[in-house]
């Protein structure tokens, strides 16, 4: 009995062994099955995507970035043209006159324009073309009327609002050569002297509001002229209040300062003692209820610059009595004249050039559609999921005799499934330190480099898209929302010399 029992109990240990071995068996099955599924399904997600696309733009002297137009117009007789319409034209632009006769014209543009001044029932009361040029120079600002009755007016490339004065004269308009301009580093220049935000507020000729966090106060003062404030980055909004630790703006456009000052639209300026101050043709720096005229507190004073005769004849030299006509004033003794230097100028160039799929090289021009997802070891073009990776190509040739930064900027396009794609830039086959950043939802990514003057250098761009990026929602929303990928890519070289 005792071996039946334990013969028994032999066959039943190997029944259950077999039954187990069979159960780990079946779980592996299910696991493999499991697996499959789920790869199926991610494949399905991510591999119906199309290929990716890369929109560039190319940008082969200083960026020339916009600028901010606000101006005053005014009749012969110096009284505000309230309530006018102001046409810009090249993209264009309209914008009303307030009661002091002041408008602004955001973002514009460098290259061909208009400037038109009608009434408003659509009349062109006066119409003056207007060529606007960006130099490489800085902290510079001019206007000049040549000889076909049109204005030129060259800004260097770090203004970033200009201001100007247009004077309506019979069916003609005019531009008063004496500007006041401020650049993104918070210089503000008059036709007096030049102040910084770091000093204080300023308050240019026009009533503008400069505050020293960078904002831009272009006040109305009632319904009908809405205030205009301008951001650090460059966006406009309207009709709408500020407030902050260091100010409050309201949306008639009063500025009031931690100290009590208030500066009000036109630009009076009441200090917290009650006295009342406006900032006259040279602006004022306002700071610690002091008001201070630009050009009176230690900078060079700029003589303002006498208007320019409405036409010109090259062939015939101005005689000594239109010259004492147009200079009542003596001239300075010549060695009072202090010589500047010309601004630095580069007859070299910057040229790009863009990878061919059979490895050659050819002129890449702006705005074309770049195969950036294109296999370069396979020679195919293929469908993007997480864990693809890849790279591209391109040539720049520096001729210039200074050295070049070069800065690649991405940014997705809103239409497009959000990608955590990881860029990288380095020389292709020298010595370089290579340049990394992941590309994030909503910020632009930057990345920079150097080469060096008179030198030729291809440069590899290398993409992945990380298997474990971290961001799981990001991927599968990817995988579901399908359809093209895009990405714009601005890239900038800027010259750079001692």
């Amino acid at each position: 009995m005792e071996g039946k029992a334990a013969f028994k109990t032999d066959k039943n240990e190997q029944k259950n062994k077999r039954s187990g071995h069979l159960w780990f068996l079946l779980l592996i099955f299910i696991a493999l099955v499991t697996s499959s599924i789920l790869g199926f399904i991610l494949g399905r997600q991510t591999g119906t995507m199309p290929l990716g696309q890369i929109d560039d733009t190319i940008v082969l002297e200083p960026e020339a970035p916009v600028f901010h137009l606000s101006g005053q117009t005014l009749y012969t007789n110096g009284s505000p043209a309230a309530g006018l319409r102001m046409q810009l034209h090249s993209e264009p632009m309209e914008t009303q006159t307030d009661s002091a006769g002041n408008f602004l014209f955001p973002n514009v543009e460098q290259g061909e324009h208009s400037i038109s001044v009608l009434s408003a029932t659509g009349d062109v009361l006066a119409q003056r073309e207007v060529q606007i040029l960006r130099q490489n120079q800085t902290h510079q600002a001019s206007v000049k009327l040549t000889e076909t009755g049109s204005y030129v007016i060259e800004l260097s490339v770090d203004v970033r609002v200009l201001e100007i004065t247009i004077e309506l004269d019979q069916g003609s308009l005019f531009i008063d050569p004496n500007l006041t301009f401020a650049t993104a580093e918070g210089q503000v220049s008059t036709p007096y002297g030049t102040a910084n935000i770091s000093q204080g507020t300023i308050v240019t000729p026009q009533g503008n509001v400069y505050l020293t966090d960078g904002h831009v106060i272009f006040p109305g003062g009632t319904l009908e002229d809405p205030t205009k404030i301008l951001l650090p980055d460059d966006q406009v909004i309207i009709n709408h209040p500020l407030v902050s630790d260091a100010y409050d703006v309201t949306r008639e456009g009063i500025v009031t300062l931690p100290d009590g000052t208030m500066i009000k639209p036109g630009g009076e300026i009441i200090t917290g003692e009650g006295a009342a101050e406006r900032p006259g043709e040279t602006g004022v720096i306002v700071s610690q209820q002091t008001v201070t005229p630009i050009g009176s507190s230690g900078e060079e004073e700029k003589p303002k610059t006498e208007p320019t005769p409405e036409f010109l004849d090259p062939l015939e030299p101005p005689s000594e009595s239109s010259e004492a006509v147009g200079n009542p004033e003596p001239e300075k003794p010549e060695e009072e004249i202090k010589p500047t230097l010309p601004p630095y100028a580069d007859s070299g160039e910057a040229k790009i050039s863009a990878s061919q799929k059979d490895g050659s090289f050819t002129s890449w021009d702006q705005h074309r559609t770049l195969d950036l997802f294109y296999n370069q070891t396979t020679g195919q073009n293929e469908k993007i999921a997480p864990g693809s990776q890849g790279y591209y190509l391109f040539q720049l040739e520096n001729d210039r005799q200074e050295k070049l930064i070069i800065t690649l900027t991405f940014t997705k396009e809103a239409d497009s499934p959000y990608l955590p794609l990881v860029f990288t830039l380095q020389p292709y086959q020298k010595k370089g330190d290579p340049v990394s950043g992941t590309l994030t939802q909503d910020q632009p990514l930057t990345l920079k480099s150097e080469m060096e003057a008179d030198s030729t250098l291809i440069y590899r761009l290398d993409w992945q898209w990380p298997l474990d990026s971290g961001m799981d929602e990001a991927d599968t929303q990817a995988g579901k929302q399908g359809g093209t990928y895009k990405l714009n890519l601005a890239l900038h070289l800027e010259g750079e010399h001692e």
